[in-house]
């Protein structure tokens, strides 16, 4: 694990090469605190920064050179199947200077060419690799989007890095925001798709492989050439061409019994975690009171015994809290038990932290307790498991079935009424529905994470969103557009709601689980020097949890049933009968308390008038309210706040 840097330019003004991308690896140590390294040559500089997990001796180091000399390679990751890939490699007649997965990949790429070689891998990983003899730059990122890596595209030089800090160094990096990127925020809480909150940066994509061309001076030669080996499975029955009303996913693989799916799953599942459980330093288990890290903390302990440790975070809230399950299920399982009671100072403390830990706006607020919980894993562990996907691969969220409903409900209207319900006052009321009653309160509530989807999109675009930025910058139209374009296509308003569940998961696998999920993990553990591992996104279950039948993963009330089922005879029956508990921290509360001071600050009019991005009497009223105790604006306005404390943080780094 590590942070990776690389330019290949014609022209670095009046600082050496070298300078520059050591000034951008510098930037990275938090990744990689154990050791640095650098290549340099001609028009090409590649810098990295290592955090020891496997092979901790020099020649593991990066960058790293394959046998025959032609590619020379840094990377940010792990592969899981290196020991395979080597026994294989060796019997080709290849030998090994020492035991990275670093060297394997190489080797692998000398045998099997570059293509061949990334079927191979099996893992998180985020690529730079410049071939000498095409005179050729590779990025390239792995299948699910675990790993990042980011882009940056100049007439005379392309740099890359693991995040955008490290791409400020660049010589005439002009950090221009984009206004697009600010309405994407404002929308759905993060940058989506290859945008980011730079106009000159993009974000290579989950399963890319991106390839630039360069002359003899280093100049870029043409567009990049971009190529995805792998996407997210579409559900059996999309593109199939075979969408009558009787047929279902169901009548898919009717061969094929729930019971002998589960026995591939449990054992897809133990080869996944047994797999990530291999490193040379201490190896632990995020464990909250879900299903997903319990199941794969009670797998890792049949493996680690013990010697794992689990972590957990827990709330004086009772709503927010699942510790007291945690430690039920870590006494059942016998393992070691690290647990943290968070306060409302720990927040206050880690709130300034924010905008250096993610390096662009983002606005989930379960940012907090996850880097809380990752910063406490650091001082007992090296390497951390991780129960996130569960829910996109098996129909977790609660809100695939509200939506489901609603668009159930919606087939039955008049089309001009449903033009009327996307018209944005309209649509502006229906989110005020929030603060009147508790059903519709939690209705409404339950689609915001899934802002991208697109009926939540329609009933929750709100012209309160919409009137917040005083220069739109296209914003409205190319926004709508862009987010259009994620939507999978072809999606009849009567299909099967199974179809259409399955399609929401894959949607949010696509954009929500890499975009939010993934991105928040990865900042707050790296950060730390903390490498998170995901056993449930290893892309061979992600195939088959797509391809499985609907009716194996959920039904009208419940998901993830297969995990259950897994489940069952490990943990308490308790654990899997409770309701489903987001990973969230009292934020409602907060805001009104411990929170309120700091949030005035950034949302006064005068420095709302200073920044000259958003308009300040919406964003007052909506203050007003929430603190007044009128309405619960939370998730409106800590949008709002991410972007002005990262504003803040900017201006104060210039």
């Amino acid at each position: 694990m590590c942070g990776i840097t690389g330019i290949v330019t014609a022209s670095h003004g009046e600082l050496p090469l070298r300078a520059v991308v050591e000034r951008m690896t510098a930037a990275l140590r938090h990744r990689g605190p154990d050791d640095e390294g650098f290549f340099v040559s001609d028009c090409v500089a590649l810098g990295h920064r290592r955090l020891s997990i496997q092979d901790l001796s020099p020649a593991g180091r990066q960058p790293m050179a394959s046998a025959d000399g032609r590619w020379q390679m840094v990377f940010n990751g792990e592969v899981y199947n290196f020991l395979e890939l080597r026994r294989e490699l060796v019997a080709s007649g290849h030998a090994f200077r020492g035991g990275s997965d670093t060297e394997v990949m190489l080797a692998s790429i000398v045998e099997h060419g570059l293509a061949g070689a990334i079927e191979r891998w099996n893992g998180m990983f985020a690529i730079g690799l410049w071939d000498t003899r095409q005179r050729q730059l590779h990025l390239i990122r792995d299948r699910i989007g675990i790993k990042p890596l980011y882009c940056l595209i100049q007439p005379q030089a392309i740099a890359f890095a693991s995040e955008l800090k490290a791409l400020l160094p660049v010589p005439a990096f002009d950090a221009q925001l984009d206004r697009r990127a600010i309405g994407q925020l404002l929308r759905v809480g993060y940058s989506h798709g290859e945008r980011t909150i730079y106009r000159d940066v993009r974000r290579v994509q989950p399963g890319e492989h991106l390839t630039f061309a360069f002359d003899e001076r280093g100049a870029p030669r043409g567009s990049p050439d971009s190529r995805r080996y792998w996407s997210v499975p579409a559900s059996p029955l999309i593109g199939s061409g075979q969408q009558a009303a009787a047929e279902s996913v169901d009548q898919i693989a009717v061969n094929v019994s729930d019971a002998e799916r589960d026995e591939r799953l449990l054992s897809l599942l133990k080869d996944s975690v047994r797999q990530r459980l291999i490193a040379d330093v201490p190896v632990g288990s995020f464990l909250s009171g879900g299903l997903d890290s319990a199941l794969v903390t009670s797998i890792a302990s049949e493996v680690a015994g013990s010697q794992l440790t689990a972590i957990t975070i827990g709330f004086g809230e009772s709503e927010f809290d699942e510790s007291a399950v945690a430690a039920e299920i870590a006494a059942r399982l016998g393992v070691t038990h690290v647990r943290h009671q968070a306060r409302p100072e720990d927040a206050l403390e880690l709130i300034q932290d924010l905008p250096s830990v993610y390096d662009e706006p983002f606005a989930d607020s379960s940012q907090l307790p996850t880097l809380l919980l990752c910063r406490l894993a650091r001082q007992h562990v090296t390497v951390c498991l991780s129960g996130d996907g569960g829910d996109e691969l098996f129909g977790g969220y609660e809100r695939y079935r509200h939506i489901n409903g609603i668009r159930r409900r919606l087939a039955k209207l008049p089309a001009p009424l449903k033009s009327l319900l996307s018209w944005g006052p309209v649509s502006s009321i229906v989110s005020r529905l929030r603060g009147r009653g508790a059903g519709q309160k939690g209705l409404i509530q339950s689609l915001l994470p899934i802002r991208d989807s697109a009926v939540a999109y329609e009933l929750l675009n709100s012209h309160w969103r919409e009137s917040l930025l005083l220069d739109r910058d296209g914003d409205e139209q190319t926004g709508q557009t862009e987010l259009a374009e994620r939507v999978e296509p072809g999606l009849p308003m009567n299909c099967d709601e199974r179809d259409f569940i399955h399609q929401m998961m894959r949607q949010d696998a696509n954009c929500y689980l890499p975009e939010d999920i993934l991105t928040k993990v990865d900042r707050a553990s790296m950060s730390c020097g903390l490498e998170v591992r995901v056993p449930l996104l290893d892309h061979r279950l992600v195939e088959d949890a797509f391809a499985g039948p609907a009716s194996w993963k959920f039904n009208a009330s419940q998901g993830k049933l297969p995990l259950r089922r897994c489940l069952a005879s490990r943990v308490p029956p308790s654990v899997l009968d409770r309701p489903k508990q987001g990973f969230g921290v009292p934020i409602v509360h907060w805001l009104r308390g411990p929170l309120r001071d700091w949030a005035e600050d950034l949302l006064s009019v005068d420095r709302l008038r200073r920044d000259g991005i958003l308009r300040p009497e919406p964003i007052r009223q909506k203050w007003h309210e929430h603190v007044s105790g009128q309405a619960e604006w939370h998730y409106l306005l800590w949008d709002v706040l991410m972007l002005q404390s990262w504003l803040a943080a900017r201006k104060e780094g210039c």
